[in-house]
């Protein structure tokens, strides 16, 4: 017979060497399957914006062990804490019977925003957060600086050289999916990230 919840009638039929048989009555317990998901990459937590993310491994009541030794349902990732870097957080969850586990990488930087990035270059971004167009605005010299936008699995999904000079961008993000981007730009000289959510 097939079960597919726990009950007390439940049989189960015995045969023993003779050939005779025997029903015996089973108070069958059914463990439900553990799935833990701690959901995708978080590519961006910003350092200097004490930004924070709580991970929830759900299956509220089970045995919980992370990675860095604490047990409860939920682990929260202050990055005011962090240095600028990658990470992983990883649990397990068991019931006592059946165990399951998942891992998750958060990227930690030091962020801008709206500023001077360094002595000859001044970028703006904006509106943040965005509908669906993200402006960005140069101003100034930075030979040979490149700018990409990442998005949270960790995927490049933008990539262009900047020329000197003053010089405004109009990225379309509107077919992209809502949720949270890293918006890099680096050379010799600078290496910055910022933070641009797409709603």
């Amino acid at each position: 017979n097939t079960y597919n919840s726990s009950n007390n009638t439940a049989t189960f039929t015995l045969i023993n060497t003779a050939g005779c048989d025997s029903v015996v009555t089973l108070d069958l317990t059914i463990n439900s399957n553990l799935i833990v998901d701690l959901g995708i990459d978080i590519p961006l937590l910003c350092i200097n914006y004490g930004d924070i993310a709580t991970l929830d491994a759900g299956n509220a009541g089970m045995s919980y062990m992370w990675n860095d030794g604490s047990t409860g349902q939920t682990l929260t990732v202050d990055a005011a804490l962090l240095t600028v870097g990658s990470y992983v957080y990883s649990v397990t969850v068991t019931d006592g019977v059946c165990t399951s586990s998942d891992s998750i990488n958060v990227y930690a930087d030091i962020c801008g925003g709206v500023s001077s990035i360094n002595n000859n270059v001044n970028i703006s971004m904006y509106p943040n957060p965005t509908k669906g167009k993200l402006n960005i605005e140069f101003e100034g010299s930075s030979s040979n600086a490149t700018l990409s936008i990442i998005d949270i699995s960790g995927k490049e999904i933008y990539n262009e050289n900047i020329i000197s000079g003053a010089e405004l961008k109009v990225i379309d993000m509107e077919k992209l999916p809502k949720g949270i981007y890293a918006v890099r730009l680096h050379s010799n000289t600078i290496n910055k990230v910022y933070r641009i959510v797409l709603e």
